[in-house]
């Protein structure tokens, strides 16, 4: 096995968890939580793409939330 190997295999195991989180937030609608989520994905892999597609997607329904407030 290659020096890492073991970190590089939990680290994906840490981004699966928390984008299966941010799904089931964003199924409830919490969009904060989500939010939480996928930056803490980005913290890990700053260049997952579908972390930073949805981490926007989830800040524009954040800000409809407010707006429908209003």
């Amino acid at each position: 096995m290659r020096p890492g190997a073991e970190d590089n295999g939990a680290r994906q195991e840490a981004v699966t968890l928390l984008l299966t989180s941010s799904f089931r937030n964003f199924k409830k609608k919490q969009w904060r939580e989500a939010i939480g989520d996928l930056a803490r994905v980005l913290e890990i892999d700053p260049t997952h793409q579908r972390a930073k597609i949805n981490l926007n997607l989830a800040y524009m329904r954040l800000g409809w939330s407010y707006a429908r407030t209003i």
